[in-house]
């Protein structure tokens, strides 16, 4: 089970709290991150990063969309049409859509499966890691997509191996994002 919030520090400091009281002492990640966009709404883009740090190491972005299910872009879920617009540009090296089970944001009433239910109504995560340069390219797309709906957030990714048919692209090296 994973659960993904965005917010505040202190309102993140107020849910550890309480999940480290449960008795089943989850496991809590915590990270820094850029709301770029909310509700279509442009706060901010992807903070620009060299391709590098300081030692060489690569730098890696992470960018990802927080959809329902039922949102949709000219007639076609976003998730279906960020993933279709993404490749035919080459913007990104990959993507991968996540579904979740239930979920909610802001004041919107919860959604999610139900037994009777015309269409679903799940949250669908959309996640792109790549180069800076690259989570630039694709964050053009990824505004025009989200024009009305949807979380859009990117953070620092300080390592990345990808492993394709034997080979390894990228090491585990955690380089250091500029201050």
């Amino acid at each position: 089970l994973m659960i993904i919030a965005v917010g505040s520090a202190a309102h993140a400091r107020e849910v550890m709290r309480a999940l480290a009281a449960m008795p089943h002492r989850p496991l809590i990640i915590t990270e820094r991150l850029q709301v770029c966009k909310r509700d279509g709404r442009l706060l901010a883009g992807p903070p620009a990063l060299p391709a590098h740090d300081h030692q060489g190491r690569p730098l890696w972005q992470k960018l990802v969309v927080h959809t329902s299910e039922a949102t949709r872009h000219d007639g076609v879920p976003i998730h279906r049409a960020l993933i279709r617009q993404l490749r035919e540009s080459g913007a990104t090296s990959g993507a991968t859509v996540l579904r979740g089970v239930w979920g909610f944001h802001g004041d919107h009433k919860p959604h999610g499966d139900r037994l009777i239910q015309f269409g679903r109504q799940v949250p669908v995560t959309t996640i792109l890691v790549d180069t800076p340069e690259r989570i630039a390219h694709s964050f053009g797309i990824v505004d025009a997509v989200t024009g009305r709906h949807g979380l859009v957030t990117c953070e620092t990714v300080p390592a990345l191996l990808a492993v394709h048919s034997g080979a390894s692209h990228g090491g585990l090296d955690l380089a250091e994002p500029p201050a």
